[in-house]
């Protein structure tokens, strides 16, 4: 609930001592009736004074204000109160915590509906008429925005022949800088619209914070109600037509689509507003190229140069038409304006350039059908940056559509032959199409080419050149395939370097583990001991860091000892056409011989510690030192993501070659199942079957069945 909290005026009765703390409890309260805690603590300062820091903390929750009936009676419209303690109130400190006067208050709750209370309360305190809530909001403001037509007939007449102050109270703004008029625009208020434009009309409404100015609101509620532009553009002499985003009323007029209020806004704004764009560089003709052919043609009558106005991605209206397929509005630019369609956008492309991407054979005919630039070479076979003309763009942006290339390569001034900045021409980019993805249409396309006396002649000179029919390569196309041989090449020569490299590793790391597993840590028990059951084990046999090592050892040296085999197979198996699908199993084999050698550091950490146990500073320093491989490792690899990446793939490899060995077991076993039931069922039954048959034949030689298959 908005209450005032007045300041508190008990003060702190003593200055303590330095450190020392000086509580009161002064009666000090606030507006409501809440009691005040009051501390304060002096502190030593760099010049010899001491600062008093104090501190006030409310002992009870506050109750409502003692102005709460006050703020009812003003809400319900009652004077009395105010009447009765009229020399003991101030009116203009009587505020709630928005700031909200006994006026604002009256004026939000529409409970009354005369001004008799209005009257009264400027009576008394005529101030109130000028004074502002929180949001620097005027009671004319509040209102209009609320509608109140009657108030603001009596709010304007109350500064009576006092014009400046009049003038002044209505082009006051809140903090959103918007006037009375802006408030009564937004929410559709057309008679206190009326009242506020006759009595200023010759004040340039400017735009509040989102850039709206009041013609520019009016314009776009103009839907549910239009008499709010009437009365703007019939009072106001001035008038500011601007919008947010660098818009006009005239583009909030071209988005409502309606010819009538453009034609109103055409009739009063400025000549040069035809050309100004909003953000996107986008004038009112662009906005009306897709909204309607009528706009468009008063909008050309009015200012016919706006047609060849680009936006910031180049384009004019014509381009916007066209890829709208907007055959109408076509036309009409056309008709006005036929050199509009010579102009390209920012990529080099003309009107046609959209036009054969709608995929509407119609919206292409309007231009080649045209008297004048239906017979225009340059606009029919005009290159983009790319060296696309419009039968090549429509390739390239994979529009493909039968009817629009059968229509322009039915045109006696389209060039059949042309070819891009690629070297490539309508077949080739018709036989470079994917043939699983785009096999109907690229069988169709083929059809409308060879139909085509020029085009037939190429295409079967290519089929002579090319006895297996593929596709032709352009110099893009061989460039890559030589960085793809290239690179192939490397790759053996990797894969040839990951072998080497295994292999000697593997190698070592299986030679150390074997030789580990034999020269045990701690010796083995001799014959001096006294329990001879146990003669040439382990001493430290029963030791948990010797185990350890013992089982991390003997991992270690069978990786590597399978790393060395799987090396050697390969080596064996392998030849020059299949090495590229032999590179996953030697990258597996470094992994493996990777993996080896930290465990080969696991066993030496482990076993070390085993022997060095008794001394255990000894024995953890050694362990630190010894497991310090694996940081090294780790800041190695994460300081290059060309090894972290590798080292993933050469995880995902070891994975599947992982999976393929416990897979192998279980092929092996359906084969050997598949022998034996071949040898133990099938077989026989056949020979038996027919051995049979022969003697029921009497003695015919050959077997009657044939011999089933394994």
């Amino acid at each position: 609930h908005p209450y005032t909290i007045h300041d508190l005026t008990a003060p702190v009765t003593s200055v303590p001592t330095a450190g020392a703390t000086a509580v009161c409890d002064a009666g000090a309260t606030l507006a409501s009736g809440a009691r005040v805690h009051e501390e304060a603590t002096a502190s030593p300062t760099n010049e010899g004074t001491e600062a008093v820091t104090v501190t006030r903390t409310s002992l009870q929750p506050c109750s409502p204000s003692p102005n709460s009936d006050l703020y009812k009676a003003a809400s319900n419209g009652e004077i009395g109160p105010f009447k009765q303690n009229h020399d003991e109130l101030n009116l203009v400190q009587l505020v709630t915590q928005g700031k909200n006067t006994v006026l604002h208050l009256n004026i939000i709750s529409e409970k009354t509906t005369d001004e008799s209370f209005t009257r009264e309360m400027l009576e008394m305190c005529p101030a109130l008429l000028m004074q502002t809530d929180a949001r620097d909001e005027t009671p004319l403001l509040v209102a209009a925005r609320c509608g109140r037509v009657s108030m603001v007939k009596f709010l304007i007449e109350k500064c009576g022949d006092e014009q400046m102050a009049k003038l002044e109270m209505m082009r006051m703004k809140n903090i959103e800088k918007n006037t009375a008029l802006h408030e009564a625009v937004r929410f559709g208020h057309h008679e206190v619209v009326s009242i506020l434009t006759r009595e200023d009309p010759d004040f340039s409404y400017s735009a509040n914070e989102m850039g709206e100015t009041p013609l520019y609101l009016a314009v776009e509620r103009s839907y549910w109600c239009p008499e709010l532009v009437d009365e703007i553009l019939n009072n106001c002499s001035l008038l500011d037509t601007g919008g947010p985003n660098g818009r006009t009323v005239l583009h909030a007029a071209i988005q409502t689509g309606k010819e009538g209020l453009v034609k109103k806004v055409l009739a009063k704004v400025e000549h040069n507003l035809m050309k100004q764009g909003d953000e996107e560089g986008c004038t009112p003709l662009h906005h009306a190229a897709i909204r309607g052919y009528e706009i468009v043609k008063m909008l050309l009558e009015k200012d016919e140069g706006s047609a060849y106005i680009k936006n910031q991605h180049g384009m004019t209206p014509l381009h916007i038409a066209t890829a709208h397929n907007c055959w109408a509005v076509m036309r009409e630019i056309i008709s006005r304006c036929p050199d509009s369609c010579q102009v390209v956008d920012n990529k080099g492309r003309n009107a046609l350039h959209y036009a054969v991407t709608t995929q509407q054979v119609y919206t292409v005919s309007e231009f080649l059908g045209h008297e004048s630039i239906g017979n225009d070479y340059c606009f029919l076979n005009g290159k983009d940056i790319e060296g696309n003309t419009p039968l090549l763009h429509m390739a390239a942006a994979l529009s493909w559509d039968v009817q629009i290339l059968d229509a322009l390569l039915s045109h006696p001034r389209v060039d059949k032959m042309a070819s891009n900045k690629q070297n490539m021409n309508i077949l080739d980019m018709v036989n470079r199409l994917d043939k699983k993805q785009h096999k109907k249409i690229q069988q169709k396309l083929l059809e409308v080419l060879l139909k085509h006396k020029i085009l037939k002649n190429i295409y079967q000179r290519s089929l002579l050149v090319n006895s297996h029919y593929e596709q032709r390569l352009t110099d893009r196309e061989k460039l890559k395939e030589e960085e793809r041989n290239e690179w192939n090449e490397r790759k053996k020569f990797i894969t040839t370097k990951y072998k080497e490299s295994a292999l000697v590793a593997a190698t070592l790391i299986a030679t150390v583990t074997f030789t580990a597993g034999f020269t045990l840590p701690g010796g083995y028990l001799s014959n001096e001991l006294k329990n001879q059951q146990v003669i040439g084990t382990a001493v430290l046999s029963n030791n948990k860091a010797f185990q350890a090592f013992i089982i991390t050892d003997t991992i270690a040296m069978v990786l590597s000892t399978t790393s060395v085999f799987m090396n050697l197979f390969l080596t064996i198996v392998s030849s020059d056409q299949h090495s590229e699908d032999l590179v996953s199993y030697y990258i597996g084999t470094m992994v493996l011989a990777m993996v080896a050698m930290g465990l080969m550091v696991i066993a030496f950490v482990t076993g070390t510690y085993a022997v060095l146990s008794p001394s255990l500073a000894l024995a953890i320093a050694t362990g630190l030192i010894g497991l310090s491989f694996f940081g090294l490792i780790l800041y190695t690899v994460t300081r290059s993501k060309r090894v972290v990446e590798l080292f993933w793939d050469l995880l995902h490899k070891v994975c599947d070659l992982l999976e393929n060995v416990c897979y192998l077991p279980v092929i092996l076993f359906n084969k050997v199942c598949r022998v034996l039931h071949y040898y133990l069922f099938i077989y026989p039954y056949w020979k038996l079957r027919s051995t049979i048959r022969k003697c029921i034949e009497n003695g015919i030689d050959e077997d009657l069945d044939p011999k089933p298959k394994l």
